[in-house]
């Protein structure tokens, strides 16, 4: 039976607390929890090197604005050591495949293997960190966490239905610079295992800043319904369906439609030059025209 999203957040809470003995609100769970890590199956795709220099947030006071601090060393040395740990039981003796054998993970045998002879050797001689088979697919991520800065707050709110178009827009273009772009592909599906897990890793990001940002009854409503499962591609193709394909979005065409073909520049309703009213007209068009053939794409026999 494949084991949950809540029973894996639980793990991790049962390693932080009862294994590592450290606080379960301490810095390094914080920092992990600020980027999306909150379960042990993810965090293990960390590398040592991101993990040593992983920072948390200082809330601001009332004479101090919020910073960043960077996590206790000690707390970063501890983790590394217990993904060390799980790399050495699971390449010497088994996988753990079941809830109960992640929490069958006492400190005592934690702690007798970072104590060791063979974990001081293993680290003395500058081996590759958790090399075994919970850290093997760490490159495409790693890779990914450590290129372009994503910046939550560049993307756009979504206020209003009728917003969705300019939203989209800057959404994407948004995605597209921080290397999301086949999250907003509902098309696009990840092959390769390696393609797989990077592909998790970003709708997770992805999820937070639609929760963040959708503020529609009905976006906020597929926000809701994916939150057990974080996935952002779905959310959005939703949500453009909607946008497109709904009776309330066939009225806004056909209103679209009438203003486009009834429109004139001196009928007394645009304010503006004659170049602005051209390039309003363009893109009212255009937006009839996404509408359309989103439509016919997916109504064509």
């Amino acid at each position: 039976m494949a084991i949950t999203r809540s029973q894996r957040e639980g793990i991790w809470a049962h390693i932080v607390t009862n294994v590592l003995e450290l606080d379960p609100n301490c810095e390094i769970v914080r920092a992990l929890k600020r980027d999306g890590y909150t379960s042990l199956d993810l965090i293990t795709l960390v590398s040592e090197e991101t993990l040593m220099a992983l920072e948390y947030n200082i809330p601001a006071s009332t004479d101090k604005p919020e910073t960043e601090a960077r996590v206790p060393p000690y707390q970063s040395s501890l983790l590394v050591a217990f993904l060390d740990y799980i790399d050495h039981v699971q390449t010497t003796n088994s996988n753990y495949e079941t809830v109960q054998q992640w929490m069958d993970i006492t400190a005592d045998a934690f702690t007798t293997y970072r104590t060791s002879s063979q974990y001081i050797t293993h680290r003395s001689t500058n081996a590759t960190p958790h090399a075994g088979p919970v850290h093997t697919l760490k490159t495409a991520v790693d890779e990914w966490r450590k290129g372009i800065k994503r910046d939550m707050t560049q993307y756009p709110t979504l206020k209003h239905d009728y917003q969705f178009d300019a939203w989209n827009r800057k959404t994407k273009a948004v995605a597209a610079s921080q290397g999301l772009s086949n999250i907003l592909d509902p098309k696009y599906a990840p092959t390769g295992i390696e393609s797989l897990v990077l592909f998790k890793e970003q709708n997770i990001f992805m999820f937070a800043v639609l929760n963040k940002t959708l503020q529609t009854d009905q976006s906020k409503k597929l926000v809701r319904a994916h939150e057990d499962d974080s996935n952002a591609q779905a959310v959005y193709a939703e949500l453009r369906a909607y946008a497109l394909l709904s009776t309330k979005s066939s009225l806004d065409s056909s209103k679209l439609l009438t203003h486009i073909t009834s429109s004139r520049i001196n009928d007394g309703q645009w304010r503006g030059t004659t170049h602005g009213y051209i390039l309003h007209w363009q893109d009212q068009v255009q937006k009839y025209h996404t509408s359309v053939r989103f439509m016919i794409t997916n109504f064509a026999p």
